[in-house]
C-alpha cells in the first residue's frame, strides 16, 4: 500500500515521515485557501536532501506549475484543481508522474472526472472539497464514493480527504485503494505527529494483513491454533 504524507514543511517533517516507512512525501505550493503549505527554497533544499517520491500539490493551472516542477526536482506533479488535459500532456512528455485529483461529489461526476482524466493521468486521487477549495479541507466524504472510484478506474487510484488513525483501515479494507493520502490526520497543532503517524501506519498494515486471529488461553504455531 503506497502512502504519502502530504503537508512537509521542513527537513525534520521529511525525516520522520520517512523513518517510518512512508513512500512519498507532499509539498503544497501554489494557489489560494492552502492548507501546510511550503516555500519552493525549502521544499527544493528537502528533494535534494532525502531519497523518496517527492510529489509537488499544487493549485496551479496553467503552464507555470512546468517551471515550478523543475525548480523542485520532483517525481510527481499533483494538480488538485480543473485543468486542461494539454497541461497534463506536457507534464507527462517531461517524464512527470501525473496525479490528478478527483472531487468526490457524487457518483455521476466521479465517473465524469474518471473518463477525463484517467486517459492522461498515471493516478487518480479522490478527495474532498468545500465551497472555494479542493483537498486539505480534513473532512471525509462517503466511503461509497471511494469504493466507486476504484471500481471505475482504469489507472491506480488514492484515497485522501479526512483521513486519520481512526478511519482509514476501514477505507483500505473496503474500497482496496492503491494507496491513501494523509494531512490533518497525523497533526496535531498543524505539525507532524509520531504517535499519530504511527498509528495511522499500524492501521493501514493491520487493514492488509489481519493479525493474526487469537483467543484467550491459546497460542499461535505456524502448525495453526493449539489450546
Amino acid at each position: 500500500m503506497w502512502v504519502k504524507i502530504c503537508g512537509i514543511r521542513d527537513s525534520g517533517e521529511a525525516e520522520l515521515a520517512l523513518s517510518y516507512g512512508v513512500d512519498a512525501l507532499g509539498y503544497v505550493i501554489g494557489g489560494r485557501r492552502l492548507t501546510n503549505p511550503v516555500d519552493p527554497p525549502t521544499a527544493r533544499e528537502i528533494v535534494e536532501t532525502f531519497l523518496a517520491t517527492h510529489v509537488l500539490v499544487t493549485h496551479i493551472t496553467d503552464s507555470s506549475v512546468l517551471s515550478l516542477a523543475d525548480y523542485l526536482g520532483v517525481d510527481a506533479v499533483q494538480l488538485a484543481e480543473p485543468v486542461p488535459v494539454s497541461l497534463l500532456e506536457e507534464l507527462s512528455d517531461l517524464g512527470y508522474t501525473i496525479v490528478k485529483t478527483i472531487v468526490a461529489d457524487g457518483p455521476r461526476s466521479l465517473s465524469s472526472q474518471i473518463s477525463r482524466y484517467a486517459p492522461y493521468s498515471d493516478v487518480l486521487l479522490v478527495d474532498t472539497a468545500i465551497p472555494g477549495k479542493i483537498g486539505g479541507t480534513g473532512r471525509r466524504h462517503p466511503l461509497y464514493l471511494d469504493i466507486l472510484a476504484v471500481e471505475l478506474s482504469p489507472i491506480p487510484v488514492v484515497v485522501a480527504g479526512g483521513l486519520n488513525p481512526q478511519n482509514v483501515a476501514s477505507v483500505v479494507r473496503f474500497a482496496r485503494p492503491w494507496g491513501v493520502d494523509v494531512l490533518s490526520g497525523v497533526r496535531r497543532a498543524g505539525s507532524l505527529d509520531p504517535v499519530l503517524l504511527s498509528q495511522f501506519l499500524r492501521a493501514v498494515r493491520y487493514a492488509i494483513v489481519p493479525p493474526p486471529f487469537n483467543t484467550a488461553g491459546a497460542t499461535i504455531s505456524p502448525d495453526g491454533v493449539s489450546p
